[in-house]
């Protein structure tokens, strides 16, 4: 066994030793054998407190010691039989080297517990009571300083045992400055098609890292598919109906969607990494106090515009909030292409061969080659140019909108489906049909504003033009059995008949419920409608609270970036 592995081992401890031997110990003897003439030790622990902060160094070496001692009573075994034999001592009572060596972290705590239970136990006039508790704060220092080092420690080690689980890391996640708040597992949402796949989450002090598991044989744990620094991230909610327990975290680089397995899970993610951002900003702002005045007052009146386009000032976007969405200057969350059946910009309908599906990297929405034939270098990724929407690219270089609709009276259907499920008594998808013999079924979002007794229809949930509306007062609403869906209900006014169904009862109780008061000219509310017209004490406590009705199909037209 080499020098180097002895030193590891008991680094600290002579030290110690000659301390408590040379100094401490004698003097508390010497003490106590005179106690009747000099009834103290306060003047003694004062002494020695500052010297207790040498078992800091011990404590931040013991976790090496131990890892020590184990790697070597598995590599040699004249070391294992020494140490055995030693262990097996009347002077050890039987105990391990590493209870032993354990003392020592527990010392300082324990004198400090001693000195609290002396302090209590002294009359309050006594001469030596100041000074005693004098040193009791001494004391104090010396074990916050020892359990200080040791939560340093911990935290340290949090970050190796990270590292070892990673593969393929090519940036340094010991820091130590760093600390890891909170991991676990979770489902990430694709923003393309809405595809689920398990991840697992690490959240830092200063970045979120998502990660894929790996095989065991690969030999660790997970692969980093995604780092987010926490300057500049945000957590929203999401509107899913498959997955009511969603959320998007927004960084500056990327955006991306998560789903938690219950909401208790989902507000733990969301208070944790919101915590952590306003931690960051606080950390931010004090490092930016020393910031001169001259510094300000030359920065104060400038107009902000986009460092990569001078003559972009952001004002106002047709589709988005520039305020919360940061045109350019961060990764926008994006429109799955599930979510929508047409263009966002021009609203003319997607298939698979004429007209398919493209991102604009700028506000995330679904848009058509014609309607995304620009490309702009954006703030967030100035490495390469990116694929906009005319509308982005429009506002991004400070032009004029060419075919502004601003002014011109919209019509009924040129309403966007997001706005209009935002503000509604129900909003779900449901299978739709007109042909009551061969029932060939279309899935559709279909909402009921508020304040407004007509139903919409979508195409997808973020579609910006309905199909078509229907007006629901003077409808007979009945039931009806099917072989393709669990619950079906029609419409009946005159000769038209309109069939939806759902597999979903209450989705359908609920729907059936809302159009029944809407054809007899009753105001809709959708507490009232999700209580199914009970009162609110009849009304069970767990009774769930649904967007949709659970299914989750692909619309046609695949992505082509």
């Amino acid at each position: 066994m080499p020098e180097t592995a002895v030193n590891s081992i008991f680094s600290h401890v002579p030290a110690i030793y000659q301390f408590h031997n040379t100094f401490l110990l004698p003097q508390l003897r010497e003490r106590l054998a005179n106690w009747e003439a000099d009834p103290r030790i306060s003047d003694i622990m004062c002494r020695a407190a500052p010297f207790l902060k040498m078992y800091s160094l011990y404590v931040q070496n013991f976790d090496d010691a131990m890892n020590t001692i184990k790697t070597w009573s598995q590599k040699s075994h004249g070391f294992s039989a020494i140490i055995k034999s030693i262990q097996k001592l009347p002077e050890c009572n039987f105990l391990t080297l590493q209870h032993h060596m354990l003392s020592p972290v527990q010392r300082i705590p324990r004198y400090q517990m001693l000195l609290q239970d002396y302090v209590r136990r002294m009359p309050q006039d006594a001469t030596d009571r100041p000074e005693t508790e004098n040193a009791l704060k001494l004391i104090t220092v010396a074990a916050t300083h020892s359990n200080e080092t040791m939560k340093k420690m911990e935290k340290f080690h949090k970050l190796v045992n990270v590292f070892n689980n990673l593969a393929e890391v090519n940036f340094d996640i010991v820091d130590v400055s760093r600390e890891l708040l909170k991991e676990g597992k979770i489902v990430k949402i694709s923003a393309r098609n809405g595809e689920k796949y398990e991840r697992y989450l690490y959240l830092f002090s200063d970045m979120l890292l998502c990660c894929t598991p790996l095989g065991r044989l690969q030999g660790k744990s997970y692969k980093v598919t995604a780092k987010m620094d926490l300057d500049g991230m945000k957590v929203t909610e999401v509107r899913n109906p498959t997955s009511p327990f969603a959320f998007c975290v927004e960084g500056r680089q990327k955006s991306t969607e998560f789903s938690a397995s219950a909401q208790e899970d989902k507000d733990g993610w969301v208070s944790a990494i919101q915590d952590a951002i306003q931690q960051a900003i606080e950390r931010k702002k004090t490092f930016e106090l020393d910031r001169t005045v001259s510094n300000n007052s030359s920065t104060k009146d400038e107009p902000i515009t986009s460092p990569l386009s001078p003559n972009a000032v952001m004002t106002s976007h047709p589709f988005i909030d520039i305020e919360d969405a940061d045109l350019g200057t961060r990764a926008p969350r994006w429109i799955k292409d599930n979510e929508v059946t047409m263009c966002m910009c021009c609203s003319k309908r997607f298939n698979n061969l004429l007209r398919r599906r493209h991102h604009c990297r700028a506000c995330g929405r679904v848009v058509c080659s014609e309607c995304s034939e620009h490309k702009f270098t954006l703030q967030y990724d100035p490495s390469k140019s990116l694929r906009v929407c005319s509308t982005c690219f429009n506002v991004l270089t400070g032009r004029e909108q060419l075919d502004s609709t601003d002014g011109e009276k919209k019509g009924v259907l040129e309403v966007e489906a997001d706005a209009v499920s935002g503000n509604s008594v129900l909003s779900n998808y449901l299978y739709f049909t007109e042909n009551e013999k061969k029932k060939t079924w279309t899935k559709t979002w279909c909402v009921i504003p508020n304040d407004e007794l007509c139903l919409y229809f979508y195409g997808a949930l973020q579609d910006v033009r309905a199909q078509m509306t229907m007006p629901l007062p003077g409808y007979e609403v009945t039931q009806f059995q099917c072989s393709e869906h669990k619950h079906c209900f029609r419409l009946v006014q005159a000769r038209k008949v309109h069939l939806f169904a759902t597999d979903n009862k209450e989705v359908a109780d609920r729907w059936i419920y809302a159009i029944k008061q809407a054809s007899i000219g009753e105001d809709l509310d959708r507490d009232d409608v999700f209580r199914l017209g009970k009162s609110p004490q009849t009304l069970k406590h767990n009774q769930p609270f649904e967007n949709g009705d659970g299914d989750n199909s692909s619309s046609s037209g695949a992505e082509v970036e």
